[in-house]
């Protein structure tokens, strides 16, 4: 018999779901700060947690269904290819026979989750991470398969909404402002990408409402309490060929980028490393091996580390994201060298900002990865990072060059002449809204 679906608002007060002595509930990306139950923005992220104040064996699983895949992905961490394990994605409390596993068919995505029956302990079991990419009201399905595998028992609603992020920064400070005040009263936004994605209400025109929106997210993404990591024994990164993690590139460029390494004190015998593009749609990695017999060759993935022995070197697709890379050598007689592992090709296919992100699998190692951000232009644009000049059209604002005091002084006007604002926020609100964007300004300089 099918279970009553019960529908819970995502809520930092206490477990979104609770059956015998299983809760779910959601965090921030840290896993450990409440998630306070807002609509979060497109391209955000938060962390599912199972936790359980009993040790008895439990199996159960997260997933999202239908169309609800084109809103929301949910992924898991730390892949172990030897045993098919997400074994980040259990806590020790879980057991040590713990598993993570991954499940999908043309229907449903997500992962199984399964405690250890011979030492398992009270306390958080799982982490499932969670991300909005597209605006809607998405909902994860609970299973508790001690109930069935039929249907979910419960499920957990979210609600997304346009991201406020406009240059994809990870914040919402005076950068995405700045951007928002270029376009003040600009028509005709209808595309998707016109008026640099500014029109978060999608009615085709930037004004107080708009601005209004923008405000609710002020200095989204900026850490409440930053926690500084301790030094891991080795790290990676990917970054071009003199070391930049951010860079420029006009659709149609192609770029080689490397995949480099540092140790401390530690010696590593192997690397087997993915680099997966954040938006496959937007650029390309060629995957193909380098011909050192035939250059310049088709090919142009190349293994660089010293020493190591050439029968164990491997490239081609990604596991996990085909359009990405994966790149491995193993050295038995010594340790392999700090510098760059690998290098590929990377191709820009449209505009917009992008990420090429390495996963942290390393010689079992700790390791975290530095990915390299790439700020892709259009042709008739001349870019470099940090500086543009942009040929100007119907949808373009004339400058995006705004003083602070002309953003604050735009803040102040749409105060005494749009009266849609008085209805959307307090006088108080907006004033401590127009403070803290100077304050950001300063703080910027």
């Amino acid at each position: 018999m099918k279970r009553t679906c019960l529908v819970f608002l995502v809520s930092a007060c206490g477990p979104l779901y609770v059956h015998a002595a299983v809760s779910i509930n959601v965090y921030e990306r840290d896993g450990m700060t409440p998630f306070d139950g807002r609509p979060l923005m497109v391209g955000s992220e938060v962390a599912i947690v199972v936790s359980s104040d009993d040790a008895d064996y439990w199996g159960g699983g997260l997933f999202v269904a239908g169309p609800d895949r084109g809103l929301a992905r949910l992924s898991a961490r730390d892949f172990d290819p030897n045993t098919c394990d997400w074994a980040g994605s259990h806590y020790a409390d879980a057991g040590d026979d713990a598993r993570v596993t991954s499940w999908e068919n043309q229907e449903i995505w997500g992962f199984d989750l399964y405690t250890s029956d011979a030492n398992g302990l009270p306390g958080k079991w799982f982490v499932i991470d969670y991300q909005a990419t597209g605006s809607g009201d998405p909902n994860v399905l609970v299973y508790d398969y001690a109930k069935g595998f039929s249907d979910p028992n419960e499920f957990i609603r979210f609600s997304h909404v346009p991201s406020r992020d406009f240059n994809s920064d990870g914040v919402v400070n005076i950068g995405d402002y700045a951007r928002l005040a270029s376009y003040w009263l600009f028509e005709d936004c209808n595309d998707p990408n016109g008026c640099g994605r500014v029109d978060i209400n999608t009615d085709g025109h930037i004004d107080a409402q708009d601005v209004a929106l923008f405000a609710d997210y002020w200095l989204w993404g900026v850490p409440r309490s930053p926690i500084e990591p301790a030094d891991p024994d080795v790290t990676f990164s990917v970054a071009d060929g003199i070391g930049s993690n951010e860079i420029a590139l006009a659709v149609g460029e192609s770029v080689t980028l490397y995949v480099n390494m540092t140790t401390r004190g530690v010696s590593v015998h192997a690397f087997h490393a993915e680099v997966d593009i954040s938006d496959p749609n937007m650029g390309s990695i060629d995957n193909t091996p380098y011909d050192r017999n035939d250059p310049p060759g088709p090919g142009t993935a190349r293994i660089l580390v010293q020493p190591r022995d050439t029968f164990f070197d491997d490239w081609g697709p990604g596991q996990f994201q085909p359009e990405g890379i994966l790149l491995g050598a193993a050295s038995i007689s010594s340790s392999i060298s700090d510098g760059a592992l690998a290098s590929f090709v990377y191709t820009a296919i449209t505009a917009g900002n992008v990420m090429l992100e390495p996963s942290d699998v390393l010689g079992g190692y700790d390791v975290r990865g530095e990915p390299i951000t790439i700020h892709q232009t259009e042709a008739f644009m001349q870019a470099t990072f940090g500086e543009s000049t942009l040929m100007q059209d119907s949808t373009e604002p004339a400058s995006a060059e705004l003083s602070v005091e002309e953003m604050v002084d735009l803040l102040e006007e749409i105060w005494r002449t749009e009266g849609d604002m008085q209805t959307l926020v307090s006088e108080a609100e907006w004033r401590n809204f127009i403070d803290n964007v100077e304050q950001s300004y300063m703080s910027a300089q």
